[in-house]
């Protein structure tokens, strides 16, 4: 029986041992995810308002990518090319609990090209395209610029990217979210859709025929982060161009591309699109 209680005791003493370092660790690990949080609550305590934070955001993403518009996006550089009198009217949202008015921020998302919904509530991505679909034929002007954004992988599909001055003589962005598709697999929809490229794409190479050569390729991620707004669509022209300007050139240009090596490259479905394209273009 004595020998029954000395284990007991030994077995007690060390489980009283194991809870108690159990608790010790979980106390250490309180203290140090309170810390964590303590820290984080006094970096948002910075931002009076939201407004100032999506700001913040706003100049992380731009500076992120090393757009060459400007050097080191800061407040003041912000302020000034918003057109504003002072960077005082930025600062007052750092310093001030009191939110903008809806015109001021339509105005700043309107001038930077950024998502409106997402600098006034945070709701969807900073620069999600309202463009849907494809550049409007009769709206595109001369002094439209354009690049085509290759997914590079076997897909073979391009968005548009249109730029352009605005009266800061500063680059503005539009990305058209539709993807173009020139791929074997290609369906009706799609048949359509190209269709529809090759005729933004004439009337641009009557403009702008170096634009055709403005292809960047971007890895899936890259691709999709772009479509769906969350990296800044300066960071296109941060791209050497790519050698695979044949890719639109086969279809503008059917000089040295034979009948057998286009339908191999491309399928059967694509050249029959490709000789309709070229009687709509000759007109």
């Amino acid at each position: 029986m004595q020998i029954l209680n000395f284990i007991l005791s030994i077995i007690e003493d060390t489980a009283s041992s194991i809870f108690s370092n159990f608790i010790l660790k979980r106390i250490r690990k309180n203290k140090k995810d309170n810390k964590e949080e303590c820290k984080k609550s006094v970096d948002e305590k910075k931002y009076k308002t939201d407004f100032a934070k999506r700001i913040d955001q706003l100049m992380f993403l731009i500076n992120q990518e090393k757009y060459y518009g400007f050097e080191e996006l800061n407040l003041s550089k912000l302020a000034e090319y918003l057109n504003l009198e002072s960077v005082e009217i930025l600062k007052q949202y750092y310093k001030e609990s009191r939110e903008p008015t809806f015109q001021f921020i339509d105005s700043v998302a309107e001038k930077l090209g950024v998502n409106h919904n997402w600098l006034k509530n945070g709701e969807g991505e900073p620069f999600l395209s309202t463009h849907y679909h494809l550049p409007e034929y009769n709206n595109i002007s001369r002094n439209d610029r354009f690049i085509f954004a290759f997914r590079n992988s076997q897909d073979k599909e391009f968005i548009f990217v249109k730029y352009y001055l605005d009266e800061s003589k500063r680059y503005k962005y539009i990305t058209y979210i539709k993807s173009v598709p020139f791929n074997n697999e290609i369906g009706y929809g799609g048949l359509s859709v190209l269709k529809d490229a090759f005729k933004i794409l004439k009337k641009i190479n009557s403009y702008n025929p170096s634009d055709l050569e403005m292809i960047c390729k971007l890895s899936n991620d890259e691709y999709e982060n772009l479509r769906l707004g969350k990296i800044y669509p300066g960071k296109v022209l941060n791209y050497k161009v790519s050698p695979a300007t044949f890719l639109l050139d086969d279809f503008i240009d059917p000089t040295g591309v034979t009948d057998d090596d286009f339908i191999e490259f491309y399928g059967s479905e694509i050249f029959k699109l490709r000789n309709k394209l070229y009687k709509y273009m000759k007109r």
